[in-house]
């Protein structure tokens, strides 16, 4: 272990080092992520880490997020171990079901705090069998989850898949579930006349609740007086201690762990090679515990960062660029780059990223450029004429260049008179009939073929990007603004 590590961290006591680094010596995780830094930071209100929620309106800039203070966070965590310490006693586990919400790594420090080991699971990334095997293998005291989430726009219903999980695996061991109102509607709000898939809250999701042994997590917490145990004493741990487990699978669930030493090396790494700037934490669910030491060891390392809830493809992958220029984020921490579509991922310029850490801890260069998404065939199948998709024949192209290097990346065909003319003869023939239809018969065609360009609109909007190099996200704005009022105002030219 590195000599300054040894410098940057709380020990319990003096440490015992030799030339290797540090032999003997107890420390906290939770006290340096949290305490060290609230106690010596005069900011104490200012934001340190920001959640990113699944929904994101890019044309409007409108997404859901929360920002957290290191007072904040002081306060929530020591809540939190208070009522995990009236919760769990002796040998009784703890079980973590939790996505990339706040309360995930929250809920782990505190329990770090109390010397009790969290077993973190990942309600995406778990099989309804898998999830009752560990579920066996654990017996946990005491289970904290959410009621569900959003991954693009599938509704993830967590708290019902836990409940068919314990009645199929009949276990007993269990003595409460804290459940986090994450994505359910307030009881007596009601429903809106449309609900948007991914945007919380949900008005369909089904959140049962057993009697005596399941609580809103919110209650609990509230129950929990913010002055009390503000000295709560601390578990020390030595460095091979066990402070995350984790299942893994071959036959069975085995339970893997994550120990004091390697968070600790995690962060000392982290902060050596992160820049001063914002730090985005993604996840590809390849592998979730990367992400979340990923996190931890930010927050000790004293980083700013911003936690990723949703999915890296919504509403489209560009998402994660988006996020990027946004926060004007610095370093990138995500468990691979495999998963990202570069076609998407360099629409959007972002030139305050410096720094991409994966597994294998690399530094990426980032380059913005038409020819990560022009493709160099864009021949086939480009008109629609009288029903069918036409491809244009012998017909003359023109060059599409590459602005930055000037290298021709694609030739686009210019539309043949024969083509043209098809194309004139299928809108004569159709226009009589057009003219015989009422108002509302015109508005019932014009808003199904509306419908379809909205289902559409982002491959439409990435034909103009090709057309003309139009930033992606003023391609999907204006497409989806022009559609709306000239729809709703049945205007004759939309006709």
């Amino acid at each position: 272990m590195s000599p300054s590590l040894i410098s940057r961290v709380k020990w319990e006591n003096d440490v015992v080092k030799d030339e290797g680094g540090v032999v003997e010596g107890k420390t906290s995780i939770c006290f340096n992520a949290i305490d060290r830094h609230f106690i010596a930071n005069d900011g104490k209100h200012d934001p340190i880490v920001t959640w990113e929620g699944n929904f994101w309106e890019c044309t409007e800039d409108v997404h859901d997020y929360a920002e957290f203070s290191i007072e904040t966070l002081e306060c929530v965590t020591r809540k939190i171990a208070r009522a995990l310490r009236e919760r769990i006693t002796g040998s009784g586990r703890l079980l973590v079901l939790l996505p990339n919400v706040i309360q995930l790594p929250l809920t782990v420090l505190a329990a770090e705090r109390l010397g009790v080991v969290p077993v973190v699971v990942n309600p995406i990334s778990i099989s309804h069998e898998r999830l009752c095997e560990t579920l066996e293998a654990v017996k946990p005291t005491v289970i904290v989850t959410l009621d569900g989430f959003f991954q693009g726009k599938t509704l993830f219903a967590t708290k019902m898949q836990l409940d068919e999980a314990i009645k199929e695996s009949k276990i007993s061991s269990i003595v409460e579930i804290l459940v986090v109102g994450h994505v359910s509607a307030r009881p007596g709000v009601p429903a809106p006349t449309n609900e948007y898939p991914g945007r919380r809250p949900s008005y369909s999701i089904q959140v049962p609740m057993t009697e005596g042994r399941d609580s809103e997590w919110s209650k609990v917490l509230s129950a929990m007086d913010k002055d009390v145990d503000k000295k709560m004493s601390l578990v020390w741990k030595g460095l091979p201690d066990t402070v995350i487990e984790y299942p893994q699978w071959k036959d069975k669930p085995l339970l893997a762990s994550v120990s004091m030493r390697k968070v600790l090396e995690c962060a000392d790494k982290l902060a050596d090679k992160l820049p001063p700037g914002p730090s985005l934490i993604v996840s590809t669910h390849n592998d979730d515990i990367f992400t979340l030491v990923a996190l931890i060891a930010a927050m000790i390392a004293g980083k700013k960062v911003v936690f990723f809830e949703g999915a890296l493809d919504y509403p489209d992958p560009a998402r994660i660029s988006f996020m990027i220029k946004k926060y004007e984020v610095e370093t990138l921490v995500i468990d691979s780059l495999s998963y990202l579509d570069k076609d998407y991922t360099s629409m959007v310029s972002v030139p305050s990223l410096s720094t991409v850490i994966t597994k294998e801890i690399e530094k990426t260069p980032t380059y913005s450029t038409m020819s990560f998404f022009v493709p160099s065939d864009v021949s086939g199948g480009l008109y629609f004429l009288d029903g069918n998709r036409v491809k244009g024949e012998g017909e003359a192209t023109f060059p599409v260049y590459e602005p930055r290097s000037g290298a021709v990346v694609a030739q686009c065909p210019i539309a043949s008179p024969a083509v043209v003319d098809s194309a004139v003869r299928s809108a004569a023939a159709a226009f009589p009939e057009w003219g015989t239809k009422t108002e509302l018969e015109r508005a019932q065609v014009l808003h199904k073929a509306a419908g379809i360009i909205r289902d559409n609109l982002e491959e439409i909007a990435r034909a103009e990007v090709r057309c003309n190099g139009k930033p992606i996200y003023e391609a999907r704005g204006e497409r989806g603004q022009n559609v709306r009022p000239r729809v709703g105002s049945n205007h004759r030219p939309f006709g």
